[in-house]
């Protein structure tokens, strides 16, 4: 499943579990930060994504996996 949770500077696409698929390994599932004001992103350690989750709010979710 992947999902996207944002604040008022930024936003965090990220992959999560469901009961049908684990999260892969590799870059397509590495969580992204995204900065509104420039539109760049950087990829984020799942740490610092779980840090940024907390104080974001989700905004979407869809099922899907990594192609």
């Amino acid at each position: 499943m992947r999902a996207v949770y944002r604040d008022a500077t930024h936003r965090l696409l990220i992959v999560l579990p469901d009961r049908a698929h684990r999260v892969p390994r590799g870059d397509c599932a590495a969580p992204l930060l995204i900065d509104e004001a420039t539109g760049a992103a950087r990829q984020i350690a799942p740490g610092e994504a779980a840090q940024w989750m907390r104080q974001m709010q989700l905004t979407g979710a869809v099922q899907g996996t990594c192609p």
